[in-house]
């Protein structure tokens, strides 16, 4: 049986050339925009990737923390539990697993619980509770697809 090399699944968009600002020793800073502008949309949602874009200095990088469903597809997600940062338990209410978690058993609803499909009714919230819950189930869950297809060509002026 040959070997194969297993799927990575880190995805980086890094956007156009390097910054004008310039630090101590000469190099830019790097500027990265994880989840997005997630202090005010939801961590991951398609408008925290485009504001962060947006907003952010020239060679800025957006970063898709990737957690995979069940059925084996990509999603952009901030967190192996899906009540953290989403509406699960109100469209999946006795739906919640127990997984060994860093050694502590740990209750919740996981991404490798549900599939793609199942995702579809889910919608994004804050997860920090501190932050406002204004743009909370807006958004859907990205796929990693989803995230790659986002232009941030004009971006940039």
């Amino acid at each position: 049986m040959e070997d194969v090399d297993p799927p990575v699944w880190v995805v980086e968009i890094i956007a156009l050339p390097s910054s004008p600002m310039r630090m101590e020793l000469g190099d830019a800073p790097l500027v990265i925009a994880r989840g997005g502008f997630s202090g005010l949309f939801p961590d991951s949602s398609i408008d925290a990737y485009n504001f962060a874009m947006q907003t952010s200095v020239a060679g800025a990088v957006i970063w898709c923390d990737v957690q995979l469903t069940k059925d084996g597809h990509g999603i952009c997600f901030p967190d192996l539990k899906l009540n953290n940062a989403s509406n699960i338990g109100d469209v999946f209410p006795n739906r919640q697993k127990s997984y060994p978690v860093n050694g502590v058993t740990t209750l919740g609803w996981f991404t490798i619980d549900f599939s793609l499909r199942d995702l579809k009714n889910v919608s994004l919230i804050q997860g920090i509770f501190s932050r406002s819950g204004k743009f909370d189930r807006i958004y859907a869950i990205l796929t990693v697809q989803d995230f790659s297809d986002i232009s941030f060509e004009n971006c940039f002026h």
